[in-house]
């Protein structure tokens, strides 16, 4: 007759069912975090060159403004003149386009990913106001998009 060792070394069946059922639990958790720190990641860098694009063309044309010698507003193209060179910003095709006035090509300060959607201008004596949207150019349902206003004083009517 033979016998059984009791030293049998080994694993039941049990024992690696409840085994695989772990890990499997611990490494769905671990891809839902994954996908959830990936998916805010790429949001997060779409609402900075969001943002990045919106500061740039605030801080150009405030640059340009703070040193004109004169302004003009005409619907929601700037005219800035300055040393008897003037220069336009306006928006087309959702882009904010660049004349320098001296036969450059137009240029564009906004970059591809992004649409201009408001680019509204308006002149006091004292001051110029923009207010500014900008979205994320994608298929999404609900697109980012970050709004920003500033009102400009050139500094020729400072002093």
């Amino acid at each position: 007759m033979k016998k059984f060792h009791s030293d049998i070394r080994g694993f039941t069946l049990m024992e690696l069912l409840v085994y695989m059922s772990i890990v499997t639990i611990a490494t769905l958790i671990f891809m839902s975090f994954a996908v959830d720190v990936t998916t805010s990641a790429g949001k997060s860098r779409r609402l900075r060159e969001l943002q990045d694009n919106a500061r740039l063309l605030i801080s150009r044309v405030t640059q340009d403004i703070r040193t004109a010698d004169d302004v003009a507003v005409a619907g929601s193209e700037l005219r800035v003149t300055k040393s008897g060179v003037t220069t336009r910003y306006f928006l087309d095709s959702g882009a904010v386009k660049y004349d320098d006035g001296v036969g450059s090509p137009l240029a564009s300060l906004s970059t591809d990913s992004v649409n201009i959607s408001q680019w509204d201008w308006q002149k006091t004596a004292t001051s110029v106001s923009v207010a500014l949207t900008v979205q994320e150019k994608t298929s999404a349902s609900s697109p980012q998009q970050v709004e920003l206003s500033s009102t400009i004083v050139p500094r020729k009517l400072l002093f």
